[in-house]
């Protein structure tokens, strides 16, 4: 059977889309499909990512990728008025629509699988009938829903990260209670399997992006509180990490790393090298507090480290307290720093943290979430 997994990201990518857009398709192909990726070209400003994307997510099993010549409407974004972008914007996702449909078609998928950033591939699809799998990562905005709307019907196959973020698709759909799946995000366990020896302890350690909502600020005050502690940052542009730099400027920060952005493949290595770590998500927006789905929570428990991470209802429907992970209030450095300091003391605590993380990530492996995309989608493999 042949799966085509249509998307309009810029690959490869330093964000977290593009590693589960590359284990998804990996974990097809462990399963026997005869997977093909199609994507339109994007410009790469960063020179770490001109290269072959198989490469720079270690992509080891047979995935055909398909780059498209495209026009990058985000080179002239700066150029242009925002409603004057938004509304060519909205005709280039049309044309990206009907071109994914036609290199698709040649193809002759069995299943086609996207996110729900590409709402006219989606509908243009529907339309033919070709059997469509939609992912949910974040409620789209309302023209999106519109599209998506009129294109999905009772037996579509259709999934969210989260509860909270199914309930609110089928609201904002009109979508029968539970049509909507809940399928978290997952982590490729094969990559954990490490054997490291003598290697320098990072401390307590965060990875991944510095995005606002992310909880970078609460971690940083934390650590001047522990000042006696060391702490590793690892993601984010220069321009992120200089931004952190300068307001924070009244602490010295000297007990805190920032390294960067890093090839995905030398993550599992840099977490397992960590004593604790840290998801301080942010309750302030409503995507971090009901909606996301972070790739680093399942990632840091196939690492088998103890976690701490904020006590919100996006990260709660997957941790426990005191079993999984140290739940603390969100946005809070005091609290935080105090659940750091306890983990690190408590080493009975800490012990039945790492046991029971590395417990809980055989279950959020991409080949179940992939097993369970079908199941639910009525598709036998």
């Amino acid at each position: 059977m042949k799966v085509v997994y249509i998307t309009n990201a810029r690959l490869p990518t330093e964000k977290a889309h593009g590693i589960q857009i590359i284990r998804m398709c990996e974990a097809f192909s462990k399963l026997g499909f005869d997977v093909s990726i199609i994507h339109p070209w994007r410009y790469q400003s960063d020179q770490n990512h001109r290269i072959n994307i198989k490469d720079f997510y270690n992509l080891k099993e047979q995935v055909s990728i398909s780059r498209i010549p495209f026009f990058d409407i985000y080179l002239i974004r700066k150029f242009l008025p925002s409603f004057l972008f938004r509304i060519i914007s909205f005709k280039f996702a049309i044309f990206w629509g009907i071109i994914s449909l036609i290199i698709a078609k040649i193809k002759k998928p069995n299943i086609c699988i996207m996110r729900d950033n590409t709402p006219f591939s989606y509908w243009f699809f529907q339309k033919l009938g070709m059997k469509t799998i939609l992912e949910f990562h974040d409620l789209p905005p309302k023209l999106s829903l519109k599209v998506f709307k009129s294109a999905i019907n009772i037996h579509s196959s259709i999934f969210a990260v989260t509860k909270s973020l199914a309930r609110d698709l089928e609201k904002a759909l009109g979508l029968p209670h539970e049509m909507v799946n809940v399928l978290h995000d997952g982590v490729d366990l094969e990559t954990f399997k490490l054997n490291i020896k003598d290697y320098e302890r990072l401390g307590v350690t965060y990875c991944g992006s510095l995005l606002p909502d992310k909880g970078i600020d609460t971690l940083l005050q934390a650590s001047q509180i522990l000042s006696h502690l060391r702490f590793t940052i690892i993601g984010g542009h220069p321009s992120e990490i200089d931004f952190y730099k300068k307001k924070w400027g009244e602490f010295n920060l000297e007990n805190v790393n920032f390294w960067g952005f890093k090839n995905p493949k030398l993550i599992p290595k840099y977490l397992i090298m960590s004593d604790l770590l840290i998801l301080p998500s942010s309750a302030k927006t409503k995507k971090s507090y009901l909606y996301t789905s972070a790739m680093k929570l399942f990632e840091y428990l196939g690492a088998g480290k103890a976690i701490i991470a904020s006590d919100i209802p996006s990260i709660t429907e997957v941790l426990k307290h005191c079993e999984t992970a140290y739940l603390v209030k969100p946005d809070d450095h005091k609290e935080l720093a105090k659940a750091i300091e306890k983990v690190l003391k408590d080493n009975a605590l800490k012990i039945l943290l790492e046991s029971n993380a590395k417990k809980l990530s055989m279950k959020y492996s991409w080949i179940e979430r992939a097993k369970e995309m079908l199941e639910k989608s009525n598709i036998s493999y």
